[in-house]
């Protein structure tokens, strides 16, 4: 399994067992037109968490993920084109 399908997969696992926690948080007394609120924040939240790993990941990680797949050779064109030709 792929390090991005590993994280992945281990971040919607988290998630999915970390959802009713937060609903769980809700006050005992709220009343039912305060529930839209709740869910709203969950998502929030969820969404916030989800792009922050996400920009980690795909962003400030990207260098180090593409050293060990990416082995470019700036010498020439032909140097160049046959170095990433692998990777087409």
């Amino acid at each position: 399994m792929s390090t991005f399908r590993r994280h992945l997969f281990l971040s919607v696992l988290v998630l999915v067992f970390l959802s009713p926690a937060v609903l769980a948080q809700a006050p005992p007394d709220a009343k039912d037109d305060e529930f839209p609120k709740i869910e709203e924040k969950r998502t929030d939240a969820y969404a916030a968490q989800l792009e922050a790993w996400l920009r980690t990941y795909l962003v400030d990680r990207y260098p180090e993920r593409a050293a060990g797949v990416w082995r470019r050779d700036y010498g020439s064109i032909p140097a160049y084109l046959k170095s990433v030709e692998p990777n087409r």
